[in-house]
């Protein structure tokens, strides 16, 4: 016997065709986040989301006043960019620019590297220079320019 299912997620209507069921669940939305009887889930109306087994609807004001703060649907209110969640509040991390790293950034976080090195003892690797070229230059190799194809040698 072949069974297969679709689902209608306006309505949450579960159908099995092929063994003569069908299931018919509330349409108004009170059953979202719970079983539709046919192995999938009823969903919420719109701007909700599943949690703990129901539907929630996030608590984020757009004025920001919550941002860092529980949405009370298991995740965070967004903070502003460059900013990050820390103690029910944003924060925006401060690192210095000197090339040290490991210390912390004042918002729960460590300080890493800039370009995404490895930091080493508190460190932060320097740039890699060739000895044709200085930092970030490039110089064209061509028999015009002998001491370029020398340095490659």
């Amino acid at each position: 016997m072949r069974k297969s299912n679709a689902h209608n997620t306006s309505n949450c209507r579960a159908f099995f065709f092929g063994g003569g069921v069908a299931t018919n669940l509330q349409t108004d939305g009170s059953n979202g986040g719970k079983s539709d009887s046919c192995g999938g889930t009823c969903a919420c109306p719109t701007g909700e989301s599943i949690y703990s087994g129901s539907c929630c609807k996030a608590n984020c004001p757009a004025d920001g006043s919550r941002a860092g703060m529980s949405d009370g649907c298991g995740k965070t209110c967004a903070c502003s960019t460059g900013e990050t969640a820390y103690q029910n509040a944003c924060c925006e991390p401060s690192c210095p620019s000197e090339g040290t790293c490991g210390q912390g950034d004042g918002c729960g976080g460590t300080c890493g590297c800039a370009g995404g090195g490895t930091c080493k003892a508190g460190l932060c690797p320097g740039k890699t220079c060739t000895p044709a070229c200085g930092c970030g230059e490039s110089v064209a190799i061509t028999p015009a320019n002998p001491e370029a194809l020398a340095a490659l040698s």
